[in-house]
C-alpha cells in the first residue's frame, strides 16, 4: 500500500511540475461548456442494456439544476428508454421547483417530481427511495446531486463497464471517476480523496481490497434489487458521512463474493462552491459531527461483529479509520481551535475510545500507511497515552517519538 501512495505522490508532482493538470482542466472546461449548452445537438441513439434510476434531493439549487438535467437528458445514451429521475424538492424557497417541473413537463415518463417540507438531504432521499421501491423497477440506482453534472458519455460508459463484467449480478457497487470542479475559479482537478482507487482501465476490486472504500453516492451506482430487499435508509440525524454509512450498511447485507467495479472513464463532476477551510469549519461547528457520527459508526462496528464472517467485512474498519485520521487532524489543528466546544469534543472522544477498541493497532497501521498527525494521535489515544481530560493539550507530532 506504501507503493500505491508513493505512486500517487509522484503523479501529483508530475502534474504540478509540467502543468498537465492545467491542460486537463482546460479540456474539461471546453468539453463541458459545449455539452451543457449545445448537447441537444449531440447524437443520443446509444442503447443501454440496463435500466437506471437517479434519486436526487434538491434544496435551493436554482442556479445549477438546469445543468444537472441537461447533463442527463442530453446523454449520448437513449435517456427516454433507460433512465428515470426522481427529483425530491426539500422545501426550496427559490425557483428550484419551477425548473424541475419544467423538465418534468418535457419528459413526463422519465422525470418524477416530489415535494416535502425541509428536513435535510437524507430525509429527502428517504422519501425518494420509498417512492422508487414502490413504483419504479430498475437495475441500478444512483444519488446524483442536483448542483453537480455528468460527462456526456457517463451512462454509456457505465453501462458498457457493467456489461463487460463476467457476472454483473455479483456487483456490490459501481464507482465512477469523481472530478472536483471549483466553480469560483472555473477549474477542474484530479486530486480527490478517492483518486488512488482508479487505474488506467476498468477494474474489479473484491471485499478485501483497499480500493473497496466509498465516501460518496453521487458518482456510485448500487444494485437496485438487493438494495430494495435490504431495507436500508439514510440516517436523518447527520449531515456528514451519510453516504459512506449508508453504503456500508447496505454492503453488510451482501455476501463476501460481491465485487466493487471501478470505472475511471465515466466522469462525474462535483461542484465545489466553498474552499476546504470553510467546509471544515462548518463541520466542526456542528455538534452532530462529534456526537451523532461516532455513535452511528460504533453501532455499525457492533453490527459487523455479530455477523458470522464479520471480521472479513474489514472495509468497514477501513473507512472508519480514514474518517478518524482526518478527524484527529482537524481537532488538533490550531486554526480550528476557536470553534471547538471542548466539552463536546471530550464527550465525543469517550465514544471514539470505545469505538477504537474494536479496531486493532495493526489494522490502523495497515490502512493509514503514511505517517500523518491524525494516525499518530489516533494510535496514542487508543493505547491510552493521552487521557481524555488532557485532549488537545499536546500536539500529536510530539508523540511520534
Amino acid at each position: 500500500m506504501d507503493l500505491v501512495f508513493q505512486w500517487e505522490r509522484l503523479k501529483r508532482w508530475w502534474l504540478r511540475q509540467f502543468g498537465a493538470e492545467r491542460l486537463l482542466s482546460w479540456k474539461f472546461h471546453w468539453q463541458n461548456f459545449c455539452f451543457l449548452r449545445f448537447g441537444f445537438l449531440y447524437p443520443h441513439h446509444r442503447r443501454l442494456r440496463h435500466r437506471y434510476v437517479i434519486c436526487s434531493a434538491s434544496y435551493n439549487v436554482g442556479p445549477y439544476i438546469d445543468e444537472f438535467f441537461r447533463s442527463i437528458v442530453w446523454q449520448s445514451a437513449d435517456f427516454q428508454k433507460s433512465i428515470h429521475i426522481v427529483s425530491i424538492d426539500d422545501g426550496s424557497t427559490d425557483n428550484t421547483a419551477a425548473i424541475i417541473q419544467k423538465w418534468q413537463r418535457r419528459y413526463p415518463q422519465n422525470i418524477t417530481y416530489l415535494y416535502k417540507k425541509n428536513g435535510g438531504v437524507s430525509s429527502a432521499r428517504n422519501v425518494g427511495l420509498r417512492y422508487i421501491f414502490e413504483n419504479i423497477d430498475a437495475d441500478f440506482i444512483t444519488f446524483g446531486d442536483p448542483d453537480d453534472f455528468f460527462d456526456s458519455r457517463y451512462f454509456f460508459r457505465t453501462d458498457r463497464g457493467i456489461s463487460q463484467c463476467p457476472c454483473p449480478a455479483d456487483l456490490s457497487c459501481v464507482a465512477c471517476f469523481f472530478i472536483p470542479f471549483f466553480a469560483n475559479e472555473k477549474r477542474y482537478t484530479l486530486h480527490s480523496g478517492c483518486a488512488f482507487k482508479y487505474g488506467p482501465v476498468a477494474e474489479l476490486a473484491d471485499v478485501y481490497s483497499y480500493k473497496n472504500v466509498n465516501f460518496g453516492l453521487g458518482y456510485t451506482f448500487l444494485p437496485f434489487a438487493p438494495l430494495r430487499l435490504s431495507n436500508v435508509f439514510f440516517s436523518e440525524t447527520i449531515s456528514y458521512l451519510e453516504d459512506a454509512i449508508f453504503a456500508s450498511q447496505f454492503q453488510l447485507h451482501l455476501p463476501l463474493s460481491q465485487q466493487h467495479l471501478l470505472l475511471p472513464h465515466a466522469c462525474y463532476f462535483y461542484r465545489r462552491k466553498e474552499n476546504g477551510l470553510s467546509t471544515e469549519l462548518k463541520f466542526l461547528s456542528n455538534p452532530s459531527f462529534f456526537l451523532e457520527i461516532p455513535l452511528i459508526l460504533l453501532s455499525l462496528l457492533q453490527e459487523k461483529t455479530l455477523l458470522p464472517q464479520g471480521r472479513d467485512y474489514w472495509f468497514i474498519d477501513r473507512f472508519i479509520i480514514l474518517h478518524f485520521n482526518w478527524f484527529f487532524c482537524l481537532i488538533n489543528n490550531p486554526e480550528f481551535r476557536h470553534v471547538l466546544d471542548l466539552n463536546v469534543v471530550r464527550e465525543s472522544l469517550r465514544v471514539v475510545y470505545t469505538l477504537l477498541s474494536y479496531i486493532s493497532v495493526s489494522t490502523i497501521e495497515r490502512v493509514v500507511a503514511w505517517q500523518s498527525p491524525g494516525k499518530v494521535y489516533m494510535l496514542a489515544f487508543k493505547k491510552g497515552m493521552i487521557p481524555i481530560n488532557e485532549i488537545l493539550v499536546d500536539p500529536p507530532l510530539a508523540l511520534a517519538g
